[in-house]
């Protein structure tokens, strides 16, 4: 696509020559970045070969322009011929992209040191969200000390007589959003693209179902079908609770190796986000993008 464009899309071209030209007369070197923008080459590699580009490059190119406005006419009256006025327009061809070329200093980025993402932004924003909520699900059932949810309190039987005992409403609840979280995220993670996040999905999946008896022994069983996870409320109250604090609570846990794995997930999708290349349907910037929010507010 091609657009013809007037005289006043060449300042909004000088502007960003200019910005180009202090950006590059900072540093000779790819890997420089910008204290005053915050911008980077790797931000340009990846704005270049993604829409952005196409953009721009539609955009800022200027097709000749044919002359226009010839009017011929005779007046039959008169019998005189009327001059053909022609109007004609300077133009010359005009491309964002060579201005970063031409620059003293500019080396032209490798192609192949750009990568898009698998994924979409989508998908990878709700495997962050998924992941980080199984990891603060498990992080009340890992406290130790005064705040661990394993402490035996004071507990009245019906009679009133006072003994000590674990609060199996207290335990039970904070499981419970566990079960809930880890079966999100088993699920979005186990239908990413990307080949690291469903590695430690299926690496999740496979320390639950190691621990398959162990959780079976306080109610919760995994379903045989998408290997997700449910808990019986009645089942796991009349269970061992010491059985269910080795399972959820200390560094060796159960819990714990499962919110070592969800960190992963959430470090996979992070990487996976600092790779895509789009614009939101806002025509912003994602969160994809570490200079985004520079260039939104100088645009």
């Amino acid at each position: 696509m091609s657009i013809t464009i007037s005289s006043n899309s060449l300042m909004v071209g000088n502007l960003f020559s200019s910005m180009n030209a202090g950006l590059l007369g900072a540093s000779s070197n790819n890997s420089f970045t910008s204290s005053m923008l915050g911008f980077n080459y790797s931000d340009y590699s990846s704005i270049r070969n993604g829409s952005y580009h196409k953009l721009l490059s539609s955009y800022f190119s200027l097709d000749d322009v044919k002359p226009s406005g010839s009017v011929t006419g005779t007046d039959s009256a008169s019998k005189t011929n009327t001059t053909d006025k022609t109007e004609k327009t300077d133009t010359k061809k005009y491309n964002y992209w060579n201005y970063w070329e031409k620059l003293p200093g500019y080396t032209k980025p490798a192609e192949e040191s750009t990568s898009t993402s698998k994924e979409e932004t989508s998908a990878l924003t709700t495997l962050k969200s998924d992941a980080k909520n199984l990891s603060e699900a498990v992080d009340p059932l890992l406290a130790q000390g005064s705040k661990s949810l394993f402490n035996q309190v004071s507990v009245k039987d019906e009679e009133g007589n006072t003994t000590k005992d674990y609060d199996t409403n207290a335990i039970y609840k904070a499981v419970s959003g566990y079960v809930k979280n880890y079966n999100s995220l088993l699920e979005s993670a186990g239908e990413s693209n990307v080949m690291a996040i469903r590695a430690s999905a299926s690496s999740m999946r496979d320390l639950t179902k190691a621990n398959e008896e162990r959780l079976a022994s306080v109610g919760i069983k995994i379903n045989a079908k998408d290997h997700t996870l449910s808990i019986d409320e009645d089942a796991f109250k009349a269970a061992d609770m010491s059985a269910a604090k080795k399972l959820f609570n200390g560094t060796n846990s159960y819990a714990y190796q499962v919110s070592t794995k969800a960190s992963a997930i959430e470090s996979h999708a992070q990487y996976e986000a600092t790779k895509a290349n789009t614009y939101n349907n806002a025509g912003n910037y994602s969160y994809n993008y570490s200079s985004g929010s520079t260039w939104n507010s100088m645009i």
